[in-house]
């Protein structure tokens, strides 16, 4: 098993977990791979994305991109990690652009 190191944005832990579990997004979390490569992911529940996307569509905006975005059910450290190995386990990373 590789060394995978997940750093969350400061203040996350502690209020901040079920800040982000309410609010079903993190960004600027920061995966590093033993490798020395590192990458920066954004993690939305499928609710919260869901609901972005109509607020977009009701503006007028037919599309949503990003970079390094995983949706997941919901929103918690474990579920992030959780999904963190299965992606490196099926490759994902050698398909995302490393952060300078």
């Amino acid at each position: 098993m590789p060394e995978i190191t997940i750093a969350v944005p400061r203040g996350h832990f502690g209020l901040g977990e079920v800040e982000t579990y309410l609010r079903g997004e993190l960004r600027e979390v920061i995966v590093y791979l033993d490798s020395g490569k590192r990458y920066k992911l954004s993690f939305l529940s499928a609710n919260r994305l869901r609901d972005m996307f109509a607020q977009l569509c009701a503006a007028g905006q037919t599309f949503f991109a990003e970079p390094g975005l995983i949706t997941l059910h919901e929103v918690t450290n474990e579920a992030m990690t959780e999904a963190i190995h299965k992606l490196w386990r099926e490759r994902y990373f050698d398909r995302l652009k490393a952060e300078e």
